[in-house]
This record gives structure tokens, sequence and C-alpha cells, in this order.
């Protein structure tokens, strides 16, 4: 009634909570315009594990001295010589605290950890929000490409355009969507060879669009709200499609929530699917590109006749995104298969 609205807007937000997300540091579809649920947190209460409970606002000074401001400004000050060289270059942090942007050295702001910690470091009890106001629709392009590779060239090239939104679904999601009972719906908005699919919502009339790439088969922009609807319902669905596949083989999920700069999304992609490949493993993915702030989200599922153990030898990631050495480290031994490179 306000018309307002709470920016970070979820895949799953029929069913997510707000304590969900806060626990998460979700972002979603409106990260790129409205940025991830921590900043739009203005105030948290939270019960740390001894019982005690602080108030954290975003900013706060004079920086307060509780064991948690303590131990998270000893960890800034031990982890920021790694900073620069080290750390990953990204805001939104799915494997780990976010340290960068907790202490400077003059502001502490323990929401930026507290968000994203999933419960790790206490129970928030109650939130202050800023909320935004609830933007009118702009233009929504279906984009069809004949390859994932092409789509992910096209998205990462709309950086300048900063788009609301932008979602991918692969050719795997789309070849399991044709048998599905709400294909009839999407398929009259898509090219009949459609093998990869972004479909991108812009701020603007769409000036500054491009029309023409390597790969883009068309683009077809939904000229109703019912065309929207049936849009968004299958990006939405797409990467559940996958359990719906024919057959008695059943996908595993694997990947989820793989945070990597849209600038080297294209690479990391096409990386990812040729260890796949060499293991005789097929994936299919569905999520977003970011612009300066987030980052790509792969729900991926594997499937395959039979699971022998097989070396996975020097088999790495991009450049800068080697999960298999991490794990090498971590465990301490040559990993076996491409699932302990992944997990």
């Amino acid at each position: 009634p306000h018309g307002l609205m709470f920016g970070p807007t979820v895949s799953t937000a029929d069913r997510a909570t707000i304590g969900g997300m806060i626990a998460n540091d979700s972002a979603g579809m409106g990260s790129l315009r409205f940025g991830k649920t921590s900043d739009a947190v203005v105030e948290l209460v939270t019960v740390l594990p001894g019982g005690e409970t602080i108030t954290t606002r975003s900013t706060q000074e004079p920086i307060p001295n509780d064991h948690l401001s303590k131990a998270v400004r000893g960890a800034v000050e031990a982890a920021s010589p790694h900073f620069e060289q080290e750390w990953p270059k990204l805001q939104r942090f799915p494997t780990g605290y976010n340290l960068p942007m907790a202490w400077d050295g003059h502001f502490l702001d323990l929401n930026r950890i507290i968000c994203g910690a999933e419960g790790t470091l206490g129970i928030v009890t109650q939130a202050t929000l800023q909320c935004v106001d609830i933007p009118e629709p702009g233009p929504l392009l279906l984009c069809c490409f004949d390859s994932i590779d092409a789509a992910l060239a096209f998205g990462k090239s709309l950086a300048p355009l900063r788009p609301r939104a932008v979602e991918v679904v692969d050719e795997l999601v789309l070849e399991v969507a044709r048998s599905d009972a709400g294909w009839h719906d999407i398929a009259p908005l898509l090219d009949d060879a459609v093998s990869a699919l972004l479909v991108v919502e812009l701020d603007n009339d769409g000036c500054g669009m491009p029309r023409t790439a390597p790969g883009l088969l068309g683009i077809h922009q939904c000229s109703s709200d019912s065309e929207r609807e049936h849009a968004w319902n299958f990006r939405r669905r797409a990467v559940g499609l996958l359990s719906a596949a024919p057959g008695n083989r059943r996908p595993v999920p694997f990947v989820e929530d793989c945070g990597v700069p849209p600038d080297h999304l294209p690479d990391f992609i096409s990386d990812f699917r040729g260890l796949l490949d060499r293991h005789e493993l097929r994936c299919g993915m569905g999520g977003m590109f970011g612009h300066e702030r987030e980052h790509a989200v792969q729900s991926l599922a594997i499937w395959r006749n039979t699971w022998g153990a097989h070396e996975v030898g020097d088999d790495t990631l991009a450049t800068g995104f080697s999960c298999h050495e991490q794990a090498k480290r971590a465990i301490g031994r040559s990993l076996r298969h491409p699932l302990e490179v992944l997990v």
C-alpha cells in the first residue's frame, strides 16, 4: 500500500524469508539495481553464542568493544595484507565472511559480517531494512542464441547499459523444457533453433541495446503482461525442469552460488564445461549476470550412467578460479573425481 518493496528479489521469493536472506546475504535479479541484502540492512539485533545481545548499524563510531567486534577487527587486520593479491574481487562472499567490507581502519560494519554468516556468529532477532520504490516495469527482452558461449559473451557486453536483470538458461534446460507442459506458453516467444537464452530487463526504453551479435538468432520484446509473466515463470522454473528429464537418470545439483566476476564468466563456464566433457558428464545451468556488484549463480545438475572413480589429474577451472588446487591443499591429496573439485 505504500508503493515500497525490499530491493533484492531472489528466485525463491514466494517462499524465502527475510531472516534467511540475511543469513545468506541473498541477492537475486534485482541486485543489478538494488544490491544484495546487506546493502539494504540498516540495523540488526543479534544474540551472540554466549547470550549477549548486540545492536549493529551499517556504520558506527566509536568502535564497540564487544567480543565479536574485537574478533572481526583482528581477523580483518590479519587478512588485509592478502586482500589485493589473493582475495576475490567480489562484493558478495558465498563461501566465507565479507572481511574487506567489515572494517577499514576507521569504521566497523558488523552487518557485513553477520549478513552471509548463516547463523554461525549469532542469531538475528530483529532487522531494520531500507526499502525502495516499486519500479515501473521496464522492457523485457528474450534474446535467443545458437550457443551458451554466444549468450555469455552477449551478456558480458550489456554491462554498460546497467540492465535491471540479465538471466541465462542453457541448452540442456531448454532441451528438457521442450517436453514440459508449460513449453507452449514460452515457445511462441522464442526462436525455433534456440540453444541458449538470455532474459534481459532494462531500465530505459532499450536505447543502446545491441540488435546484432555473433550467435544471436533474434530478440523478442514482451509486449503484454501475460508475455512477461510467461517469460519470468519459465526462468524461475528453468533449472527445476531438469528433475523432470525423461528416462531413469536423475540429475544431481552440485554447484550453487558460484561467485565469478562477470568479465571472467564466459571463460569460467567454457573451462567448467570442458572439465565435465572430459569426464563424459552433462550439466544444465541457469543464473544471472551482475555488473560491478554481484556475481553469477550457477545451479548445475549432472548425471552419468555409472560413477566409476577416475583421476581428475591437473584439471582446473579458468585462471584465478582453480577450485581443484584449493581443494587439494585443503584435503592434502590429489582429487579423484570432478565432484571433489566442485563441491
